[in-house]
């Protein structure tokens, strides 16, 4: 990789996303660095030190205008429809969002900012059902779900983008990640959000799931970011390298553990609305890669992130009986 320039400006994607803010705190600050941040309608939160521009992703002459102006020397790519539930729901939503908005990024950095260094945020949705005893790289791609498929459709055009305008590219693909913030259309802040609820007096003593069979690698959304941040600095162009934790935790217990942080008498039900199909059974990480990385590993045990989940549902339902969630990240 070459060295880091005196001056380094850093453009994300989807910042006002799950990730793209814990991102944003783990980025280094200063005079030397100048941090842009594409986001759609959700707010960006205060005291980032970041500087915004506010658009569609899916719009080629303003992703053309945005990069043409900020020429960055990093990006990554974060914004897109990552809601795998949706998919099945709006499938031509998801592949218009997620292949638009990246056709779109790529070929604007072509054009204006063609020596810059750029990561894609994938998914282990590209894999579909598990072989082996956990998912390397070179695990077959075969997703089972739409958002799976945009997702591998938009690493296919990456690496056709890559080899016809000689871009400086690296694709993470992320497993299961979890954290305070994230929205409860996803399975454990859904059940945070559901017993903060039973808490407040504001719903029945029953939490909703669909099936809580399934295992699971779970990633705090702060060692997320600081994974993002180690590949961008010492991953190798063109390569692809997952992040998770190397842990599976199936629901069942990840769910017992959150009605063990309650203050409240709890009932568990399945929900034949809250399955999904083709749902892999199992989906565990092989990180051999990433911690070749200057062994990179995860800090934030389960237990302190389930908490801190909880804890931000409390807040945000003691402030506000129906919090806003601000769900696309383009």
């Amino acid at each position: 990789m070459s060295p880091t320039p005196a001056h380094t400006t850093t453009l994300v994607t989807g910042l006002s996303g799950f990730i793209g803010r814990e991102l944003a705190r783990a980025l280094p600050g200063g005079a030397q660095h100048t941090l842009w941040g594409m986001a759609w309608r959700s707010p960006v939160p205060e005291g980032l030190g970041v500087r915004t521009l506010r658009g569609d992703l899916t719009d080629p002459e303003w992703v053309d205008q945005a990069v043409a102006r900020i020429r960055p020397d990093r990006v990554f790519h974060l914004a897109g429809q990552s809601r795998e539930s949706l998919s099945w729901h709006d499938p031509w939503r998801t592949y218009h969002i997620n292949l638009r908005s990246q056709l779109n990024l790529l070929q604007a950095v072509a054009r204006h900012a063609p020596g810059s260094r750029v990561l894609l945020a994938s998914t282990s949705a590209v894999y579909g059902f598990m072989q082996g005893e956990s998912i390397a790289e070179d695990h077959p791609v075969r997703p089972v779900s739409p958002y799976g498929v945009s997702k591998a459709a938009a690493e296919m055009m990456a690496r056709q983008m890559s080899l016809a305008a000689d871009l400086n590219l690296l694709v993470v693909r992320s497993f299961n990640v979890i954290g305070p913030g994230q929205s409860s259309d996803f399975a454990l802040s859904s059940f945070a959000r559901q017993i903060a609820a039973i808490e407040a007096g504001r719903r029945p003593s029953v939490v909703e799931t669909g099936t809580l069979a399934a295992r699971r690698d779970f990633l705090d959304v702060r060692d997320m970011a600081s994974a993002l941040c180690r590949v961008m600095d010492q991953g190798t162009s063109g390569e692809v390298y997952n992040i998770g934790s190397g842990v599976v935790v199936q629901l069942q217990d990840a769910l017992e553990r959150l009605v063990a942080f309650s203050r409240a008498a709890i009932e568990v039900r399945t929900v034949a609305q809250r399955l999904r199909p083709n749902d892999p059974p199992v989906m565990r990480a092989n990180i051999a890669k990433l911690r070749s990385l200057g062994g990179w590993r995860p800090a934030v045990p389960l237990d302190a992130t389930l908490q801190d989940m909880l804890n931000r549902w409390r807040a945000a339902l003691a402030s506000n009986p129906d919090p806003v969630e601000h769900k696309d990240k383009r």
